[in-house]
């Protein structure tokens, strides 16, 4: 799974918390978060901590990073809304692949459904109240026709033969529920033509693309990326195309 790229910042948490430091005390502090995000933990030597906080840092700051068991200094609250967001894709996760699951079933419940049977010739069928003769054969045509119809309208969007892996399908899942619950539904085309997109983009990368997007709250898939990005409605792969994204300043 790759890194998240973002975490929950709770403004009345973190006022709180910086209440009695001085101004370059909480640059220093929000520069050091950032960095436990993104390392993992922040250094334990004091030249490498003042590099990355761009000055020097009082005791005060770094008594919010703690020495953690491995050695490691990191702020405990950090790691528990790194904690959280892992058990929400977790979660996400398993309900996609169940969604999957219930829907390959209904498909296939909706298959066996349009499928017509044909009494042989001249026999009436099983518990009829009446013998009754069998179908012609310009009506079969008919009942066969009727029930490939209802078929091919009942079928969902085909994912395409390289990105069948459970990964993908549980991504794909969870978009869709996603988008469901952002109230915008896709269309069958606005489907076909976004797997068209992931499916050049490859299993794995469409995978991060998909998983990015919904933990940002997007409507449209789009791709980390570490050049200066802004979303925009036309640029997603709903409008045809793969768009980069950094959050730009936070």
């Amino acid at each position: 799974m790759n890194k998240a790229p973002a975490f929950q910042f709770y403004a009345d948490d973190f006022l709180g918390g910086v209440a009695d430091m001085t101004q370059s005390e909480v640059g220093a502090y929000i520069l050091l978060l950032c960095q436990q995000w993104n390392r993992g933990s922040i250094p334990v030597e004091t030249e490498r901590q003042q590099l990355l906080a761009k000055g020097k840092i009082s005791d005060h700051v770094l008594s919010k990073f703690p020495k953690s068991e491995d050695g490691s200094l990191k702020n405990d609250r950090l790691e528990k809304e790194r904690m959280k967001q892992a058990e929400y894709r977790d979660k996400q996760r398993e309900k996609g692949l169940k969604s999957a699951q219930a829907r390959a079933e209904i498909a296939k419940q909706v298959f066996n459904r349009g499928s017509t049977v044909v009494q042989p010739n001249g026999q009436p069928e099983v518990n009829s109240p009446s013998p009754s003769p069998s179908p012609s054969p310009k009506n079969n045509n008919a009942a066969n026709a009727a029930g490939e119809a209802f078929k091919k309208k009942a079928e969902p969007t085909e994912v395409p033969v390289e990105l069948q892996t459970a990964g993908f399908l549980a991504a794909w899942a969870n978009w869709e529920t996603h988008r469901k619950e952002k109230r915008q539904k896709m269309t069958p085309l606005a489907s076909k033509m976004q797997l068209n997109k992931l499916k050049d983009m490859g299993e794995k990368r469409a995978v991060a693309a998909i998983n990015f997007s919904i933990a940002s709250g997007w409507t449209g898939i789009y791709e980390e990326r570490v050049n200066n990005f802004k979303p925009t409605s036309n640029s997603s792969i709903d409008s045809g195309r793969i768009a980069p994204h950094t959050g730009g300043n936070y």
